[in-house]
């Protein structure tokens, strides 16, 4: 966002008044606790989850400075990881519309690679490839990037001194999902999946020990190498679940359409804490 400053007074302050209004609508609207009550847990399908699916309000959760932090999530199709000296990733979901892994080079000389011994890019593939029109903003984002995989990149992280991505789709009744591994060089790149987690991913956590994954329909833990299923047939299916984070105690939170769900690592308890919707 570029803001031009006049060296004179506006003549109109309340144009100047809107202005601002429009520039703080634009940041991350963050909610206190009091706005969320303590609900029942509904059932998929029944009139209180229909409630929440047809919330207007996508809550966003994280663990910041010592607290947990609620605000409003606002969705975006890429995922970016920089690659010290050899150039960034992107990954890119668009639903049922495509996505998939692509990589720029730090050094547009350097545009040559190879993915598991082939020159790269990835050819486009019907199932799982881009499928957008030219004219989406997304093209923009992805000049100078080419194709290293095919599919619908939920997130590119490091967990445990490696490189991962999460990759998904839950569609017309379609849900997959997988994990994996990415081994970079200077100009190429090894892929291969290292498993299968039998739902579509839609947030993730990588703490010291353990690899969080909530999925359109659970909870995964990862660790050790073992994908564990910890909850399923989770009243967030079809909620959207967003976001998680753990706080010191051993609770997560997983921000959600309508509220947002606190999750106690020993028991497995859910509990489920729905916003207060203002009226208008």
């Amino acid at each position: 966002m570029t803001v031009l400053i006049r060296s004179k007074p506006m003549k109109h302050p309340t144009l100047s008044l809107l202005c601002l209004l429009a520039c703080l609508i634009g940041q991350a609207q963050e909610f206190p606790l009091s706005d969320f009550s303590p609900s029942r847990i509904p059932k998929v399908y029944d009139s209180g989850w229909f409630q929440l699916n047809n919330s207007q309000y996508e809550i966003k959760v994280e663990w910041k400075d010592g607290a947990a932090r609620i605000s409003r999530w606002k969705y975006s199709p890429e995922s970016d990881y920089s690659l010290p000296g050899k150039g960034s990733l992107m990954g890119v979901n668009m639903g049922e519309f495509g996505g998939g892994l692509y990589f720029k080079p730090a050094d547009s000389v350097d545009s040559v690679f190879y993915i598991d011994g082939r020159r790269g890019p990835t050819q486009q593939s019907f199932f799982g490839g881009l499928m957008v029109p030219l004219a989406n903003p997304i093209h923009q984002r992805l000049k100078g990037y080419s194709r290293v995989a095919n599919g619908n990149v939920v997130g590119i992280f490091q967990y445990k001194d490696s490189l991962f991505y999460l990759d998904g789709l839950a569609h017309m009744g379609l849900v997959i999902g997988g994990t994996y591994s990415v081994v970079v060089k200077r100009d190429s790149f090894a892929i291969a999946r290292v498993a299968d987690l039998g739902d579509c991913p839609m947030a993730y956590l990588a703490d010291v020990q353990r690899l969080w994954i909530v999925t359109m329909q659970g909870l995964l833990m990862v660790e050790n190498g073992q994908v564990n299923r910890v909850l399923s047939h989770v009243f967030w299916s079809g909620l959207y679940p967003n976001s998680i984070c753990l706080d010191p105690t051993g609770t997560l939170y997983v921000g959600l359409r309508g509220g947002y769900a606190k999750v106690d690592v020993k028991t497995w308890k859910v509990m489920f804490f729905k916003y207060n919707e203002h009226p208008v």
